[in-house]
Formats: structure tokens, sequence, C-alpha cells
């Protein structure tokens, strides 16, 4: 994956970056309740550079959520770059939106809908994104079941843990 991508919007160029390896690493220790001096201990670094990462990480990732939820006429109703996600409403497709940031598997952008997905040619690729997101989450997803079915128990789990939903 890249760490910069060359968007232009009118005269100026926008730039978009990930967070760098390091910073993807602390980011996802840190949300996954690692406290920050265990993170610089395990690092060989000062908690005051796993503090810098950690506000660095947070403004790329607030960046590309905001980014990809206006390249899809989202309106966002909530945001967290501390949780690498966010919740909108897209009104091209009439559907709550939820786009997730991971640092393995980038921007995702996952559009509530109904349907059968057994048939469609993309389930082997969504089924191994939930499967990365559920543990990335620390969510226990029933292996066996549809993928729409996992998909929805799992951002609605985590929407839950961030009380996004009741």
């Amino acid at each position: 994956m890249k760490n910069n991508t060359r968007i232009r919007v009118s005269k100026q160029p926008l730039v978009l970056r990930y967070p760098s390896d390091q910073e993807a690493t602390i980011w996802l220790k840190r949300r996954q309740g690692t406290p920050p001096s265990v993170i610089a201990d395990d690092l060989g670094v000062t908690r005051a550079y796993v503090s810098k990462s950690l506000r660095k990480a947070e403004k790329k990732i607030g960046s590309l959520l905001e980014h990809a939820a206006a390249i899809n006429r989202i309106k966002l109703h909530h945001i967290s770059s501390k949780h690498g996600m966010a919740v909108g409403y897209c009104a091209a497709y009439k559907s709550e939106t939820v786009i997730t940031y991971s640092p393995n598997l980038g921007i995702q952008v996952w559009f509530e809908h109904r349907g059968d997905c057994s048939s469609c040619a993309d389930i082997d690729q969504c089924t191994a994104l939930i499967a990365s997101l559920s543990t990335e989450w620390n969510v226990p997803i029933i292996r066996n079941a549809p993928a729409l079915v996992l998909v929805n128990d799992l951002l609605n789990t985590i929407m839950k843990r961030l009380e996004w939903r009741n």
C-alpha cells in the first residue's frame, strides 16, 4: 500500500497520506487498549514518540475518512480518527454507510444493502475483509453465516462499542 496518493482538486493538489508502518502499529495497539508506556517499551521508543506518532496517525486517518466520505458523497453523522471509523448517509444509494480504516486493509466503504451475497463474484474478498476487521476489533463472528449477516453484526457491534448505536 502506498503512503502517498495525489488527487487533483481545483487548482491545488491534495496529498493524502496513510500512516507510516510504525504510526499504524502504534495507532492499532492504542485502539486495542495497550497503554502508551507498554507500546513504547515494546517498540524501544519513548512515550513522547508514541504520543507524537499517535497524533500524526489520527490526523492522517481523519483526513482519509473525510476524503472517502467526500468522494462518495456521504454526509457523515459520526467520525472517529481514534477508532478509524465514520458513519453517514449516502443519498445516491439511499443507504447508511460505514467507512473503516485498518492498517492492514486501508480504507473500506460499506454501503448498507440487502440481498443474497452468495452469488456475488466478490464474496471471498468480502468475507476475508470481514474476518480481518473482526480480528482487529476482537469481535467474534460466526464463520459460516452469510457475509451480509457477518458484516452487519460486526459493524453494529463496533458502533455499539463506540456508543453510536444502542
